[in-house]
């Protein structure tokens, strides 16, 4: 399995949100597209497939992971700058949450939320992968250690979920699980036993 997150990634992080999400629901519910999902997924991983077995074949992979931990050891401060972002991230998601932005309410009414907080925390919206990102840079170039990252990954996850609850609109946070679980697994984040 982990041979093909590290050859096949971003086929993983395409197929995920289908696997877990979209076939199921169609399924379950019965949907009379379910035929469309189906080619629409196999179109999209032939075409995944089929690129990066070309870029694996064109040229060997180098050691990779020795250049990032190089690169992010010169920052010494990414690991603060990675909490700070991971804080105002989830701070921005609850609180836009609580305000009406995203909410079922407001898609089904094809309406933007009128509230000058929704606007000004639907800046950051995209925080939540950047502090991820910042985060498994910082466990990278051994400035914290990967108790610690797990610690805040934790805690933007519960900040994900605390903003499903409230908007009623699961998809972000599994398209966020998917990301955190493929390029954890990828980078050596995530241990399970002989992996």
């Amino acid at each position: 399995m982990i041979w093909f997150l590290r050859h096949y990634p971003i086929t993983i992080l395409v197929a995920a949100p289908y696997a877990l999400l979209f076939v199921p629901m169609a399924v379950f519910n019965a949907n009379p597209q379910t035929p469309f999902i189906l080619r629409l997924l196999g179109a999209a991983l032939i075409g995944t497939l089929l690129v990066e077995t070309a870029a694996g074949a064109a040229r060997p992979r180098p050691r990779w992971r020795p250049d990032i931990t190089a690169v992010s050891a010169s920052h010494c401060h990414l690991y603060l700058v990675a909490r700070l972002v991971a804080v105002v991230s989830i701070a921005a998601s609850i609180t836009g949450a609580r305000a009406g932005q995203g909410t079922i309410f407001t898609q089904l009414g094809d309406e933007v939320a009128a509230s000058p907080v929704a606007r000004v925390t639907a800046l950051s919206a995209g925080w939540s992968y950047l502090a991820f990102a910042l985060l498994l840079s910082s466990f990278l170039g051994g400035h914290a250690k990967r108790a610690r990252v797990l610690g805040w990954i934790g805690l933007l996850v519960a900040g994900q979920i605390a903003t499903a609850a409230l908007t009623g609109i699961t998809s972000p946070l599994f398209g966020f699980l998917s990301f955190v679980a493929g390029a954890g697994a990828i980078c050596g984040l995530f241990r399970c036993g002989r992996w």
